[in-house]
């Protein structure tokens, strides 16, 4: 049974004061960060969608200004309309995940700074923690949201979470079950982690030239038509890419039994030059990559099918309501959705999305950036 409160009652009499049906009636939810004693401006690093709840990433990178809570769950969509009957079965609250008491700061056991995230088909959430105010070590943590329960906690020893800022799931289970790659431990390389075997080991990116860029992987993404991960950083106008078959069938974690600490053979290409320096990087359905360019204030997606240049853009969203994105998510129509901030958290000084030109506020934290149509092919 529903429990309706005094607001409840009050409205029930006007609307039958105005004959109005209640069904009738819709009410507007969105985001409001004062349920987690946060600004409405709090930085959202990374984020993911399943069902109807997302959860975000909110990285305690700043001491001055460290939040309470390091990763959030909030309803999604961010703004959605509900017929009046719905209010008491739907929440519309910001409240920390799993629960406020796990998050608490300097407690090595508990949550410390969410870096990465990322949900599976199996509604398994999973969390990159890489602390860099405390001394607590690096992990991975994965729950299963059906239920509600941590089922996997894994140290990242002896690595620094200095540049820990992104994980992704590989899609694709493999030999041995499903994957994350994690960026960036140093020296180039990658993590794997197999949740199966509770393991992790260093990929090794290896190159073929010796004229070749150097190698930045502050954002992943899975590519869903092909076997291909790729990677980039804001510091880089570089974008690289990795086979992942052989990870898949399992030569990874055959390397890792034999006490080999890294994978030297996955070989890096380099795919070729973005637009510019961007932030947040996603495949969507139809081979599309996305990304945002940080000088531009603009959201665009390369065709991969087509050779890396502007003219295998579109530019997707350009507005000064979105002055920063840092990370993009599926829903579960498969439509593209991007997390707007008020700029980039690496980006130093006075730039065009810093501060000091960007006054306003963004009234919304997420916008639709490609909608999937599964009968076009």
């Amino acid at each position: 049974m529903v429990a309706f409160t005094s607001f409840d009652l009050s409205l029930t009499i006007l609307l039958l004061i105005f004959n109005i049906h209640p069904r009738t009636v819709q009410l507007t939810f969105a985001w409001n960060f004062s349920d987690v004693g946060l600004s409405q401006n709090v930085l959202i690093w990374r984020f993911t969608i399943w069902r109807n709840r997302a959860y975000l990433a909110v990285p305690r990178w700043d001491e001055k200004s460290k939040p309470q809570f390091t990763l959030l769950e909030a309803p999604w969509p961010e703004t959605a309309q509900i017929n009046r009957l719905q209010v008491g079965a739907i929440s519309s609250e910001i409240v920390p995940y799993p629960d406020a008491k796990s998050q608490e700061d300097g407690i090595c056991e508990d949550l410390q700074s969410i870096t990465g995230i990322d949900t599976d088909s199996r509604g398994r959430l999973w969390v990159l923690d890489a602390p860099t105010l405390t001394k607590c070590k690096p992990k991975i943590v994965i729950y299963d949201l059906r239920r509600n329960e941590k089922v996997a906690e894994t140290n990242l020893d002896g690595i620094s979470p200095r540049h820990l800022k992104c994980l992704v799931v590989d899609p694709v289970p493999g030999q041995w079950g499903t994957q994350a790659y994690v960026s960036d431990p140093g020296d180039e390389n990658l993590i794997v982690y197999s949740l199966a075997q509770r393991s992790w080991w260093k990929l090794k990116l290896t190159k073929d030239e010796s004229f070749f860029p150097k190698i930045f992987t502050t954002d992943l993404a899975v590519s869903r038509k092909s076997s291909i991960l790729y990677f980039t950083g804001y510091q880089s106008d570089d974008l690289f890419g990795i086979d992942l078959e052989p990870l898949r069938n399992g030569g990874g974690f055959l390397n890792f039994l034999k006490n080999d600490s890294s994978i030297g053979n996955s070989s890096v290409s380099w795919i070729g030059s973005k637009l510019g320096s961007s932030s947040g990087l996603f495949c969507d359905l139809r081979e599309g990559l996305h990304y945002f360019m940080v000088t531009e204030m603009a959201s665009v997606r390369w065709d991969s099918k087509e050779k890396l240049e502007a003219e295998g853009h579109s530019v997707i969203v350009q507005s000064e309501a979105v002055p920063c994105v840092t990370d993009y998510a599926f829903d579960s129509q498969k439509n593209v959705w991007a997390i707007a901030n008020e700029r980039h958290p690496l980006r130093k000084g006075k730039g065009r999305t810093g501060y000091s030109k960007y006054n306003g506020k963004t009234k919304r934290r997420t916008v639709k950036v490609w909608k999937y149509n599964p009968f076009i092919f």
